[in-house]
């Protein structure tokens, strides 16, 4: 019996170990999970400065889709005047049927150079934001559209002023003279001495 008796002090004592074995381990395991989950939890906050470079990020990104919002209508406005220019120039390049419809035709002049002004006070306003987006444009020699940045577009001579160096040329027109019965533009060669 005796035997007995130690075998059952024996058999709970290890019982009562091995339990306490299994609790430490589950212990060490739970302290390891919550050690893991801090440092991935202090990773994921970042510090205090870098919150405030991410927040001001965050405001230049908004700042930005306003300032493009703000661009896209002022560049709508601004092919609005265009298309108005367009049909007033249209208007403005019909034959005069009488005095009255020439001096209806010089207000319309009057009128698509206020608009040339304002679409031009428009565009400068984009650059002073400082933005230069790229613009479409017709190409007069080619008739063809390319894409250019504003500043160049609006560094280009207006197509007013075109149109006054059109008027120069034709004022200016070469030297012609007489010989013979040929018509000679200066510059030109007599052609005399090919007969």
């Amino acid at each position: 019996m005796l035997y007995f008796l130690l075998g059952l002090i024996a058999g709970v004592g290890f019982s009562i170990a091995y339990v306490f074995y299994v609790a430490y381990r589950a212990k060490n395991k739970l302290e390891e999970k919550v050690k893991l989950l801090k440092e991935k939890l202090n990773q994921s906050i970042p510090p205090a400065d870098e919150v405030k470079s991410n927040e001001d990020l965050l405001q230049q990104l908004l700042n930005t889709r306003e300032d493009v919002r703000s661009i896209r209508d002022r560049l709508a406005k601004a092919q609005e005047i265009t298309r108005q220019q367009l049909d007033l120039r249209d208007q403005a390049s019909q034959p005069s049927k009488n005095s009255m419809h020439s001096k209806w035709k010089n207000g319309l002049i009057g009128e698509i150079n206020a608009l040339e002004e304002e679409k031009k006070a428009i565009l400068e306003s984009i650059l002073k934001d400082g933005h230069d987006p790229f613009v479409m444009v017709l190409d007069e020699e080619t008739g063809s559209t390319k894409k250019i940045p504003l500043s160049e577009f609006l560094g280009r001579p207006s197509s007013q002023n075109t149109d006054q160096k059109n008027i120069e040329r034709e004022s200016s027109a070469p030297e012609i003279t007489n010989k013979h019965k040929f018509v000679v533009i200066k510059g030109g060669k007599d052609d005399k001495d090919n007969a």
